[in-house]
This record gives structure tokens, sequence and C-alpha cells, in this order.
């Protein structure tokens, strides 16, 4: 799953700052965003990937608090029953329509054996 990747990105801020300090660079911070639709790719020597799912994606990004994760309506439909992440509706993005796309933050719920040990 695309967000778990995500999620271990979050997961690795400290370690990756401080391999950073450790050679002299600038600290970094970053947002993370997911979505399930429909992409092409392109078809030249260059890889990459567009269409209208990449776009709201770049779109949606910018609503992710620094070093979190967002996801789009979609793919909240068909992930917001794991029991093993906490969604919460962010609010939502204007796609110049009628209508908004919805947007989530995504966590990890804590385990209870995370919770027995504290």
């Amino acid at each position: 799953m695309y967000w778990k990747c995500s999620l271990s990105i979050i997961d690795s801020h400290g370690a990756i700052n401080e391999i950073m300090s450790e050679r002299s660079l600038p600290q970094t911070d970053f947002r993370v965003s997911a979505d399930y639709g429909t992409i092409a790719k392109s078809l030249t020597p260059v890889e990459d990937i567009f269409g209208p799912t990449v776009n709201l994606c770049s779109k949606i990004n910018g609503t992710a608090s620094p070093n979190g994760v967002v996801i789009g309506g979609d793919l909240y439909q068909i992930v917001k029953s794991l029991k093993s992440y906490e969604f919460g509706l962010l609010g939502s993005y204007s796609l110049g329509l009628k209508f908004s796309y919805p947007v989530y933050t995504v966590t990890r719920r804590p385990s209870k054996l995370s919770l027995k040990c504290k």
C-alpha cells in the first residue's frame, strides 16, 4: 500500500535530518500526498507519469502539514475500513466545479501493545 511507504518516509524524518546534519546539509521537511485513479505514462525515454490523478495529488499536497500525509477522497473510499490507520477529514479542495474534493489526513493507529508499555 502506497500510504504505508508514505508513513515510513514521515517516520524517517528524524533519521534523515540526523544524516543531513552529519554531512553539514540543511534540515529538510516534506509533505506526502496520494490518491487513486488513472495515470498515463510518457512514451519518451524519460519515464514520467501524468494525468488528472497526478495533477490532483500535486494540488492536495499543499494541504498536508509539514511531515504529514494526506490522501484524496477516491483513495479514502478504498482504505477507510483499514483498522491500523486513522483518517481525519482535513477539508476539501475546490476543483472549480460544483463539488469540492475531500482530503484526509492519515496516521497510524496506536497499537494496544504500545499503549500498555507506556
